[in-house]
């Protein structure tokens, strides 16, 4: 069974903490840049080209795409997908700003996601609770996105490992992706909850700010196969600088809008999430 590691690289943009998608570890990783159509009642309809075509369109999106050419995703036949929250020390990083429970509201946030990724891809798919699961290069669990927070520092002794996909199984240009853990720093992420406060006017009972919300929502895309979007690609696709803030998908200059974070799935997204669903062929 082949495992292909990929490396992200953290950046911040626009005040945003979020990652983007880098090298892979055995070579390099590339990305097919896809569009989509007009939308029926804000849904795609599902494109039936090869992974890689163009589809034709303005609302675009990219697959992750592996060294050996074949684009990622998981595979629905396997089983229900479960997110997983190691909150690490979060709790105490996050406690310096406000007195909300950071772990609670972000599984709230992780619940309501999942219900738009399933009604979107078809998969099963659900928020299942923290876990105390380890960051490890060879994890064994099937099915599952672990969100790690830890200290600064990749805490596994490999400090290019911060984010990685196991792969397995190949078929009809696709790698089955098995697991997809990210690991992110407890204090670089409470930031997010220092901003709320400040917004609100120092008030420790303000939550998670906007940019911390699309973050979570963007990383999901990216666990399933999605790639974020530069600021070429909506150029290419002849997307107005003020519309490329509206797929989450895309994560560079002009993200918000007169200080306004979109946090919708746009056409571009929900197309690329269908991309990457249900209906696609088992690999068994």
């Amino acid at each position: 069974m082949k495992r292909v590691r990929s490396h992200i690289t953290a950046v911040g943009i626009a005040a945003v903490s979020v990652a983007l998608l880098g090298a892979c570890s055995s070579g390099g990783s590339e990305s097919a840049v896809e569009t989509t159509p007009a939308a029926t009642d804000g849904v795609p309809t599902p494109e039936t080209a090869p992974p890689g075509s163009v589809a034709g369109g303005t609302a675009p999106y990219k697959l992750t795409t592996a060294q050996d050419g074949t684009t990622t995703r998981f595979d629905a036949c396997t089983g229900p997908i479960r997110i997983l929250l190691n909150p690490g020390d979060l709790q105490a990083a996050a406690a310096a700003y406000t007195d909300v429970d950071v772990v609670a509201q972000m599984g709230e946030l992780l619940t309501q996601y999942a219900q738009e990724i399933a009604s979107v891809t078809g998969f099963e798919i659900t928020y299942a609770g923290t876990t105390d699961m380890a960051l490890n290069l060879n994890l064994d669990e099937d099915q599952v996105i672990v969100f790690h927070f830890g200290p600064t520092g990749f805490a596994g002794g490999d400090p290019y490992s911060d984010e990685f996909s196991a792969y397995g199984k190949q078929k009809d240009g696709w790698s089955q992706i098995r697991n997809y853990q990210h690991f992110e720093e407890s204090v670089t992420f409470s930031n997010h909850y220092n901003e709320a406060a400040k917004l609100a006017g120092g008030s420790r009972d303000a939550g998670i700010d906007e940019a911390g919300k699309r973050w979570l929502k963007m990383t999901l895309g990216v666990a399933l196969g999605l790639q974020p979007l530069i600021e070429e690609d909506m150029v290419a696709a002849g997307i107005p600088t003020q519309d490329h803030g509206k797929q989450i998908m895309y994560n560079d200059s002009h993200v918000e809008q007169d200080g306004v974070y979109n946090l919708t799935w746009g056409d571009g997204d929900k197309a690329g999430l269908v991309a990457v669903g249900a209906d696609n062929a088992c690999f068994d």
